[in-house]
């Protein structure tokens, strides 16, 4: 898998917002580096749990935005991070017991989920942050 590059397709309007998704997808490149050339676990398991750790953060803000901004749907995107981190949180421990087949696995999951996020669930709070001047 090559790394993801980052387009203004996946911009939502927000800075803040914006730059976090950026740095998401620099994990993930970091990922993919290190489980497509190095194929060390003890690489990859640390950098998935940095993944862990700034997509918590990085929920908390998007949050703490619709929740400004009154955004309708707002526990049904939340219920959506907390199952990522779970899931990511999965994958990393069985990644840990059976190695590079599930690591591509983990690859895959988080390259379509970045995609299917950012630009499908994350576009649905554009309008509501843009009428709140949330920029």
């Amino acid at each position: 898998m090559k790394p993801i590059l980052w387009t203004e397709r996946f911009s939502v309007g927000v800075k803040e917002i914006d730059l976090q998704h950026r740095g998401l997808l620099d994990i993930i490149n970091q990922l993919i580096v290190s489980i497509e050339k190095e194929n060390k676990w003890k690489t990859t398991s640390a950098i998935l749990d940095s993944l862990i750790n700034y997509a918590y953060n990085h929920f908390a803000t998007e949050e703490r935005y619709m929740k400004e901004a009154e955004y309708p749907e707002l526990l049904w995107h939340v219920g959506l991070h907390l199952e990522f981190i779970k899931k990511v949180f999965e994958l990393s421990q069985e990644a840990s017991l059976k190695g590079l087949e599930i690591q591509r696995e983990v690859l895959t999951f988080l390259a379509e989920w970045y995609s299917n996020h950012v630009l499908g669930v994350d576009r649905q709070y554009m309008a509501s942050l843009s009428a709140k001047g949330i920029k």
